[in-house]
């Protein structure tokens, strides 16, 4: 049964459920959420970067953060090959800012991210 409908108004009417259902689906298909972090530096995972990030990250923390290390390749929006020193996740922007504010006197070269949350 059609209820009257045109065979065109049909037409688009599956293509927007369609569509719909995809983008359902995007963000499993994709991965897990981005958030924010506060990237405070990154360094060569091959050579000296596990030492420098820790050193970095033993600095921070006199700027009263929560900073840790990572390998790059754990996370998704981070390139490959290196060891970060970050503090995060944030839900949003604003409060990723508040966190780089904080650290800049510590990491003065420290910049925002978007990035899915590292694993095991």
């Amino acid at each position: 049964m059609t209820l009257g409908l045109s065979s065109d108004l049909l037409a688009g009417m599956r293509a927007f459920i369609m569509f719909v259902l995809f983008m359902a689906a995007a963000p499993a298909a994709l991965g897990g959420p981005l958030y924010w972090w506060v990237v405070l530096g990154s360094f060569n995972a091959e050579t000296d970067g596990p030492l420098a990030a820790d050193a970095l990250r033993r600095r921070a923390s006199r700027c009263d953060a929560s900073v840790g290390t990572e390998y790059s390749s754990k996370m998704r929006g981070f390139r490959p090959g290196l060891v970060v020193t970050l503090t995060g996740p944030f839900p949003n922007r604003a409060a990723a800012e508040r966190a780089l504010d904080r650290v800049k006197p510590c990491a003065p070269d420290a910049y925002l991210k978007q990035a899915e949350e590292g694993g095991e």
